[in-house]
């Protein structure tokens, strides 16, 4: 017989895979039963470390591992991404941009529209697509929301109740537009017209809200924006040199990221080209070189609009605009991408900053690329792989904790 009053027992199980699963029971007495089953999701353990070690090499690369010896043989493992392109690097910012809930403001339709102009020029480039991202419709989508906020005057508003265009936002906002004709999208003929208009009135009047209050730095990095807009919309032969000697006697004023950028543009500008030079040599004395990494050194209290991201992201394009050693170049690009976090920046704002470099630090990639790579661990093969142009160009292996030797390794 049965004791009196509600019991429990406890059934211990293992489960073999990850996935969906039931759990069921049944009891029998005698020829009475009864028996219930409910679904059951096998998750993975939490991971409470993992470490990324992303980089270019043209003959081969340590990278040191460590597995604890008590570590459960299901939690996890070790992935590793074999690329003769930048694609990697690029996917899950890309992805996390087009899933981020966005407000409908200038800014984050501006950044996702830059996103989906280098996701298309990098399928153009590489003669592939990006699995699970329509660039093209992203694009189109994204700038209808963005034809929004312009108002009549053609510039166009932080967010949807303001009724002033905004000059700065208006800049960057041009700057996506044109990053879209780069990328051969569709845009909106009046739209990009209407916005030209309204960044040519914005060189000689910066300020017509008189926001800066007649401080000659504001008032000139308002004009420095309209600048970068038009350049971007491939009016840069238009822009007077009376207004870049406007801009570039602020120099010592604007912030350091706002430095940099400004170099970069003056380097376009063949007249302009001496004075870029210099701007750069100066701004490479702030940069902290490894043997692995070279980084930007900024201040800490620095705009979310010039951010570090950002920084790091225009010291590059600097660089390559500069047509500095590739290897220099290369350290830069490895201090851009750790500043990943979860395999993205901290923003839209960020990851379009940061995407624009990568797209034009791509450019200076050997075409077609042909060469083997080959991954061992601890002596012993995991990958090998033949790249051959652009086809097939990202290559992964995945080896389970239970395989992976304890302790240190590489």
């Amino acid at each position: 017989s049965a004791a009196a009053g509600t019991q429990s027992q406890r059934f211990p199980m293992g489960a073999n895979s990850l996935g969906g699963a039931a759990v069921e029971f049944r009891i029998a007495l005698g020829e009475t039963g009864d028996a219930f089953q409910v679904p059951f999701t096998v998750l993975p353990l939490d991971i409470t470390e993992s470490v990324v070690e992303t980089g270019a090499t043209t003959t081969g690369a340590t990278i040191p591992l460590s597995i604890d010896p008590n570590v459960d043989n299901f939690a996890g493992g070790l992935q590793v991404t074999m690329a003769s392109t930048l694609l990697p690097e690029i996917l899950v910012p890309a992805k996390d941009c087009f899933l981020f809930e966005y407000l409908p403001f200038a800014e984050p339709l501006s950044s996702r529209l830059m996103v989906a102009a280098d996701l298309q020029i990098l399928a153009k480039k590489y003669g592939q697509t990006v699995t699970g991202i329509d660039s093209v419709a992203e694009a189109a989508d994204d700038t209808v929301q963005l034809k929004k906020l312009q108002r009549q005057d053609g510039g166009f508003a932080w967010w949807p109740g303001q009724y002033d265009s905004d000059p700065y936002l208006t800049g960057y906002a041009a700057q996506a537009l044109g990053r879209v004709q780069q990328a051969g999208l569709d845009t909106d003929p009046a739209m990009v017209t209407a916005a030209h208009r309204y960044l040519t009135a914005r060189l000689d009047d910066p300020d017509p809200h008189n926001w800066c209050e007649g401080y000659d730095p504001c008032v000139e990095r308002m004009r420095f924006e309209a600048m970068l807009g038009l350049a971007a919309l491939g009016d840069i032969g238009d822009i007077g040199d009376k207004h870049v000697a406007d801009v570039y006697a602020q120099r010592d004023h604007f912030d350091l990221v706002t430095q940099i950028e400004l170099a970069r543009f003056m380097t376009m500008l063949p007249d302009w080209k001496p004075q870029a030079d210099a701007m750069a040599r100066k701004i490479q004395e702030l940069v902290y070189e490894t043997g692995r990494y070279a980084t930007l050194n900024t201040p800490e209290d620095m705009w979310w609009y010039d951010s570090i991201t950002k920084g790091q992201a225009e010291t590059v394009r600097l660089y390559v605009a500069q047509k500095y050693d590739i290897a220099i170049v290369d350290r830069m690009v490895r201090s851009l991408l750790a500043l990943r976090r979860k395999g993205s920046w901290a923003n839209t704002y960020d990851d379009a900053q940061a995407l624009n470099a990568l797209i034009e630090y791509a450019q200076l990639e050997p075409e077609p690329p042909a060469f083997t790579a080959t991954a061992t661990l601890e002596g012993m093969q995991i990958a090998n792989a033949t790249f051959t142009g652009y086809r097939d160009s990202v290559r992964d292996t995945y080896v389970a904790t239970g395989d992976l030797p304890r302790g240190a390794s590489e």
